[in-house]
Formats: structure tokens, sequence, C-alpha cells
């Protein structure tokens, strides 16, 4: 785990930094009073807080709300590493609502005229749960999210029409990128160095002494992961330690505070 002092985005306040740090080392939580059941689901809850991750009862369709947060959290990020390397106005958009790429799935991210030629990139971001009972059997590393990206692309994008391109950018819990991810991701900083080396956008591409784009983009992603993990995990505790009602378990709250 490591950030770059200087950029406020990445850091962490202590309590959310203990929460990851115990989380990315599979450390007891330390908790003077831990829950042994979660009042959501009624399961045990295990030491390290990963079944916060995981918790997800059937039934009810509006929980996984921290889940939805920090995916949003991490196409934001995705977004603004596409802008850096797609500058132009208007290229890049996060978009909320259907785009021509497929009548019944919205894409996270578009790109206009992602190769010169005018064509459109549409980013699938999503991510795994790995605790949760479907992946259980995938029990090779980096088997999950390679399933999960196959999904996703045969689920919304079987065959993109002329001049769609479609990039699924999965990831799980612990920041694990899918085999395709980590391609499009290496992809873009090769983008940016040859941009860089060009002089093409001047000084616009600028990096601190040592840095590669590539590795301020993965610090990015993992830091603004870890802190949105932390975070599910000490709100969870707060809420079960008080005995109230999770209010992600609040269907007003979700329409209220979360899109899709």
């Amino acid at each position: 785990m490591r950030c770059i002092p200087s950029y406020a985005p990445l850091q962490l306040n202590p309590a959310l930094f203990a929460r990851a740090g115990r989380l990315h080392y599979m450390q007891p939580q330390m908790d003077p009073t831990w829950p042994i059941q979660c009042n959501r689901c009624l399961g045990g809850v295990d030491a390290e807080g990963t079944h916060y991750l995981a918790c997800r009862p059937a039934k009810e369709h509006c929980l996984g709300t921290p889940m939805i947060r920090s995916h949003d959290a991490v196409k934001r990020v995705l977004a603004r590493c596409l802008r850096e390397v797609y500058h132009g106005n208007g290229r890049v958009k996060e978009e909320d609502r259907h785009s021509g790429g497929s009548p019944r799935h919205i894409p996270d991210i578009t790109v206009r005229d992602h190769d010169h030629e005018d064509g459109t990139l549409l980013v699938e971001v999503s991510h795994i749960r790995p605790f949760a009972p479907k992946h259980l059997s995938n029990a090779a590393v980096g088997t999950a999210v390679a399933k999960w990206e196959r999904h996703r692309r045969n689920k919304h994008y079987p065959s993109p029409p002329t001049g769609y391109t479609m990039v699924p950018f999965i990831f799980d819990v612990f920041g694990a990128l899918g085999p395709e991810s980590a391609k499009f991701l290496n992809g873009l900083a090769a983008t940016m160095k040859e941009l860089g080396a060009s002089g093409e956008r001047g000084e616009a591409l600028t990096l601190r002494r040592g840095e590669t784009w590539g590795g301020q983009w993965k610090c990015r992603l993992s830091m603004t992961l870890a802190r949105e993990m932390a975070r599910t995990i000490h709100e969870r505790i707060a809420v079960e330690s008080s005995g109230a009602t999770p209010h992600d378990r609040n269907p007003a709250y979700v329409r209220q505070n979360y899109r899709r």
C-alpha cells in the first residue's frame, strides 16, 4: 500500500487507514465490541470484517449500497485517467443514460473518437465480491475476475455495433484487475508515454520524478478502493455496535443518495 502524500484524494484518516491496513494483511480489526452476528443477514461475522464486503441477502434488492458507492468511486477515478489520455472537450463522459451501444444497458464511461476514426469506446466498470458464494468455486488467483469479464461482455455486448468497442474494467474488493482490464490500463499508460515523448500535449503531461503513468493510476485506483472498503466495514461496525438498522436497508435512502 503506497500513496502520494501530497495528493489529498489519496489520503486516509487514521481510523480508515487502520482498517484498510488490517484488511490488506487479513488481520483482526481489534474493535473492543465486535459483533458475532450480522443484523442484516443473521450470518456470522469474521474478525477481519470481510463478511461486510460480501453480505447481500437475495430478498433485499436495495442492499449492496456500499458496494455501489465503491463502484462509483472507482468509475470517477478511471474517468479522470481516461480524460488525461483522451484530452478534448466532452470526449470522455460518465454515462447515466442509454447509449447507442446497447439499448438494454447503460455503460459507465464512453469515450468519443478514441481511435481518431470517430469510434466510440464503451467502458463497463464492475467489481466482484470474492467471498460471495458464487465466486468461492473459483479457487485459482484471478479466475473469478477473468470469468466476470467474459460474463459482462457476453451479457451486455456480445456483438457491439460497428463503430463501438466495449472494454470491461473488472476488479475485486482487494484491487486485483482482470487480465483484459489490466491490459487496457497498461495500454492507456503506453499511450500517455507516447504522447509525452512526442510533446503533443506539452506541459499538460507532467509526472513527479520516478513516477510512471501506469503506476500513478494504479495508485489512485488502489487507494480509492482501499478507502471505500475500509469505509464500508467502519460504517457497518458502527451501526452493528449501536444496534440500529443499517440505513442502506431503506429503499428511500438508496433512491435519494445513490443512482443505479
